[in-house]
């Protein structure tokens, strides 16, 4: 039945592309706009069927990759075009690192939920394997839509457990959730004794972190409090300031759980100061340079946080083969954009193994650990991140962990 399911999946696989049309596939059906032109060799024919396999044996040659990669990302959408472009980017530095047998067709949609399924719909009867959809909405859009009959790497997460998508889709999005989750994880086992303190600000991605942090926290066996703070216009009030304090308390049997912008973290610590053991997300690392201040620099020594090694390691070789994202001059790189860059390289290099006829692999990506395995009744996506900590006004990793 398995193998069944398998055929089908990548049956038509063989069709030509209609045609190449400013870096990415013009599908007739939809006028897609693309976003720029892909470094492609034209006229590549797909290969037959794909079956995926585990890894091969130690000392066998692996195989060529051959596939159709179509991609699916907002370039139309005035709110996605910026990430879109990031992601792209991404991508075809890996592909001009690694092309194989691989043509690269990239296409443009809007953000409209409606648009983006029948873009996706139009990209499974020419393609191999498929990368999108980029926003949230879009992949909670395709995965219930009944389309998904490619291998599908889409680019965020979805509301979704894991077990309620289709097996052929395997969201690599870079989670909030994910981030807290392992924070907690790593909390409990360095804090053995302490309750954990959870701020929050009326922000989705604080209240979709603390909400995961809290839960994971619960599930180690141990007690978390969450003190939700407006944070109006970005930064703590005098009333709030207040509040936070007395959630705190002496703090001596505490810890802190706190998913802040980074003024808003050097706030709480110049109220709370640095004695209670503080844990955060990436969006405390703007990737800046250190504080030229040295009074300030230290407003946040040890405060622990989880990165993606191509803004924290990049010296690391898994992170030096690419070529830095290429930003305007004199123009300070936006942390979030490396990351979505970062994104576009990984999910690459998914498709790739995946276009060997591998269904089960590791890889030393640059937005973490990566470990894939593509079988229905055991799929399984799980990255690892770094761990760092501030010191003196700038984020350094802490002990290898790749």
């Amino acid at each position: 039945m398995k193998t069944e399911m398998r055929k089908r999946w990548w049956t038509g696989a063989a069709k030509r592309m209609l045609a190449l049309a400013l870096c990415g596939l013009c599908l007739p059906a939809q006028a897609n706009t693309t976003l720029a032109q892909a470094n492609v060799e034209p006229g590549v024919e797909s290969a037959a069927p794909i079956q995926l396999t585990p890894a091969p044996a130690l000392g066998q040659a692996p195989a060529v990759p051959r596939a159709r990669l179509s991609v699916q990302l907002p370039g139309r959408s005035d709110a996605f075009r910026s990430a879109a472009e990031a992601v792209q980017a991404g991508l075809r530095a890996a592909h001009e690192r690694d092309p194989g047998d691989i043509r690269l067709d990239i296409a443009a949609t809007g953000d409209n939920q409606q648009e983006i399924v029948s873009s996706y719909r139009a990209a499974t009867a020419d393609s191999d394997i498929i990368i999108g959809p980029l926003p949230r909405s879009g992949v909670t859009a395709v995965s219930k839509s009944g389309a998904v009959n490619r291998p599908t790497i889409a680019l965020s997460q979805t509301d979704a457990a894991s077990a309620d998508l289709p097996w052929q889709l395997l969201a690599i999005g870079l989670s909030v959730e994910d981030e807290a989750r392992q924070a907690a994880r790593w909390a409990a086992a360095e804090q053995k004794e302490r309750k954990a303190i959870v701020i929050a600000t009326g922000a989705a991605r604080s209240q979709r972190a603390a909400r995961a942090f809290a839960s994971q926290w619960q599930a180690e066996g141990r007690s978390a409090e969450v003190v939700e703070l407006p944070a109006s216009g970005g930064v703590f009030s005098a009333q709030e300031v207040t509040q936070m304090k007395r959630a705190i308390g002496n703090g001596r049997d505490s810890l802190l759980f706190a998913p802040l912008t980074l003024a808003q973290a050097r706030q709480a610590r110049a109220v709370l100061g640095n004695g209670l053991p503080m844990y955060a997300t990436s969006q405390m690392n703007e990737g800046g340079a250190a504080d030229s201040d040295p009074q300030a620099a230290a407003v946040l020594n040890g405060v622990r946080l989880l990165d993606i090694p191509w803004l924290l390691q990049r010296d690391h070789p898994a992170v030096m083969i690419y070529p830095r994202r290429a930003v305007p001059v004199d123009t300070q790189p936006d942390a979030d954009m490396e990351r979505l860059y970062a994104l576009g390289i990984d999910a690459y290099r998914i498709a790739y193994e995946m276009a060997k006829r591998r269904s089960e692999f590791e890889l030393d990506g640059v937005t973490g650990r990566l470990t894939v395995r593509y079988e229905a009744a055991t799929r399984r996506f799980e990255r690892t991140l770094q761990p760092a900590v501030w010191r003196d006004g700038t984020v350094v990793p802490l002990q290898e962990n790749r």
